[in-house]
């Protein structure tokens, strides 16, 4: 029973990751428009030099989430496949 829970758990950890991934892929995606055409984006009417210093800060902070969140993703992948394979043998 303790595995099961246990597998649970991770593949709801995983879960969790993939949808954060969703978001912060589009957010990063974002930021990259913003980086190349600053006058198509929300806060376009301002500083072209600005808006990119923030989408740039911006993207910096994506990105070390999503390697972050790839972490996360891949330890509790690893401690599902290793719950799941206990459980069924």
């Amino acid at each position: 029973m303790r595995t099961t829970i246990l597998e649970t758990y991770a593949m709801l950890v995983c879960l969790v990751c993939v949808i954060c991934l969703i978001v912060l892929t589009s957010t990063g995606l974002y930021d990259i428009v913003q980086i190349v055409f600053p006058e198509f984006t929300i806060y376009g009417e301002g500083s072209g030099i600005l808006e990119r210093r923030h989408a740039l800060k911006s993207l910096v902070k994506v990105l070390i989430v999503i390697s972050v969140n790839i972490a996360a993703f891949s330890s509790h992948w690893i401690i599902g496949k290793r719950a799941r394979k206990f459980r069924i043998s």
